[in-house]
């Protein structure tokens, strides 16, 4: 009876010493609050620097290698450093051939600078980018009407080209169909076939128009050179192993020095990616580390509390344990308390930290404010799952001590404490 008793009034009990002693409780409370809530908002910006870099890559395969023809800084075979390097379009097709691991191979060359794009009464200047239909593979615009370029483009080096919606918005009124529609590009028309979503980004340099390979070689590249080549690797295979046979083949092939990275700068996409995904990972945990640090702060000074909480009851204990309560109910009455008052200044830091980057989100996102290297916070539900077992695991270990003082009480002493 005794027992049922004491279950039953344990909830209004912590209640009860709560509201008595208000200040108290919530100065206790006060540092889980803020441990609680500098975790969340740390873990929310810092998912917001992740997206940010992530956003980077995103329509770009990340096993993708990305070279550029430069010029010798190493003398070889009696020939002098400085010499430039030449690839032509046969050097990508004979290397997507003969080095191993490559799944596709292509190349892309630039109009850019002076070359005008026009239609009727609008003019500018844009990146026209010549490339075949695999390239989309690698750099995977989405287009959202019509289509890609195809290979029958490139094998009738069709006058054609793929746009990006800026460039469709400039070129064309709202109430105009752009499919269909011819620009010029340095004077040489060209119909559109496509458009793909450039997300208006200007500073990304995807003002661009896209025309078949072989269009651009006979049109505008009379030397026919390649001006950039991107390759990704087969599937289970290294970048790095790919970027080694890449290397090779070509200082062979055009005669340099094999150590000599400046005759062919390779941008090792996959390299980069894991450089910052094991960054961001190492950053998770540092962040963690920071917010725990703090809220174990916060944990201590409960458990001081409690210390205080039971001496001062040390008395009630005493009649409790005279009248059949063990010590695994005592114990379980502070643990009880303990967990209740973290519980509830935590989910009050986890409720506010929520609502902090929230308003950062809308704000971002509403008024269109872009820092280019941060991107809107967000917390995932995992966090907050994680965050409230730490919560509980603090609430108990906080208790701990508190508790087996407590459950150490003896009546006779109680009762006769003046405390």
């Amino acid at each position: 009876m005794v027992k049922l008793l004491f279950v039953n009034d344990s909830w209004q009990e912590i209640f009860h010493t709560l509201q008595k002693n208000k200040l108290r409780s919530f100065l206790t409370g006060f540092g889980v609050f803020w441990g609680i809530l500098i975790l969340m908002v740390l873990l929310g910006v810092g998912r917001g620097l992740e997206k940010a870099v992530l956003k980077q890559y995103k329509g770009r395969a990340t096993n993708s290698l990305w070279m550029f023809p430069g010029a010798t800084s190493i003398g070889f075979e009696g020939l002098p450093a400085g010499r430039t390097i030449t690839v032509y379009q046969e050097h990508v097709e004979e290397m997507h051939q003969v080095v191993q691991g490559i799944d596709l191979a292509v190349a892309r060359n630039n109009l850019s600078g002076n070359y005008l794009v026009s239609r009727k009464n609008h003019f500018g200047r844009y990146t026209v980018f010549g490339t075949t239909d695999d390239y989309f593979e690698i750099d995977l615009q989405e287009v959202t009407r019509g289509r890609k370029l195809n290979p029958k483009d490139e094998e009738g080096s069709r006058k054609v080209a793929t746009i990006g919606q800026r460039v469709a918005s400039l070129f064309f009124e709202p109430e105009e169909e752009p499919l269909g529609q011819y620009i010029l590009i340095n004077g040489v028309s060209f119909r559109v076939v496509g458009i793909y979503d450039d997300g208006g980004d200007v500073n990304a340099g995807y003002e661009v128009v896209w025309i078949p390979f072989q269009t651009f070689q006979e049109v505008f590249n009379h030397s026919k050179t390649v001006d950039i080549m991107a390759v990704t690797a087969q599937p289970g295979v290294p970048a790095s192993e790919v970027e080694a046979g890449v290397r090779k083949f070509f200082s062979r092939r055009l005669r340099y020095e094999s150590g000599d990275e400046e005759a062919l700068f390779i941008f090792n996409k996959e390299e980069e990616y894991k450089r910052w995904m094991g960054f961001f990972a190492g950053f998770r945990f540092f962040l963690w580390i920071v917010g725990i640090g703090t809220l174990t702060a916060g944990t201590v000074g409960v458990s001081n509390i409690m210390i205080v909480v039971v001496n001062d009851r040390k008395r009630e204990i005493g009649i409790r344990k005279s009248i059949g309560a063990t010590p695994w109910m005592i114990i379980r009455q502070i643990l009880l308390e303990s967990l209740v008052l973290t519980l509830a200044a935590g989910y009050a830091g986890i409720v506010l930290g929520t609502v902090i980057l929230e308003l950062v989100t809308y704000a971002m996102e509403n008024f269109e404010i872009d820092f280019g290297f941060f991107d809107t916070p967000e917390i995932h539900l995992s966090v907050v799952f994680t965050a409230t077992l730490v919560l509980v695991l603090a609430g108990t270990l906080s208790a701990l001590i508190p508790a087996r003082k407590a459950a150490q009480i003896r009546p006779v002493e109680a009762l006769t404490s003046r405390t």
